[in-house]
């Protein structure tokens, strides 16, 4: 799950053994968002061969106001999934990729 103002999304993991995450907690996480008014979302799901996206990983992603950086290293989220991200969010936001080497798994840990 990702949040980013009033939109809480589901995230799309590149990961075939990953992929199904999204599932556990989404009726809980449905509810909670009708309640407070907020916006829901979910990632289309890419391939499950994790070729083809969008792919999009909330540990991809880095906040900072109306800007959103997130990582791109080939492992994790890619740019379908940042395109999608913005067309999501609208012109308020500002969704920033971030090259990253390819053995780095997500901008977290890139940043740690």
């Amino acid at each position: 799950m990702i949040v980013v103002g009033n939109h809480v999304i589901d995230a799309s993991l590149r990961l075939k053994c990953r992929q199904r995450e999204r599932y556990g907690l989404r009726s809980l996480i449905q509810k909670m968002v009708a309640e407070r008014g907020a916006r829901w979302s979910s990632v289309p799901l890419g391939s499950p061969a994790g070729v083809d996206g969008p792919f999009l990983e909330g540990s991809d992603m880095l906040l900072n106001g109306y800007e959103i950086y997130v990582g791109m290293s080939g492992c994790a989220s890619d740019m379908a999934g940042i395109d999608w991200l913005q067309a999501v969010l609208g012109e308020r936001y500002r969704v920033i990729p971030v090259a990253l080497r390819s053995n780095v798994l997500h901008l977290d840990c890139a940043l740690a």
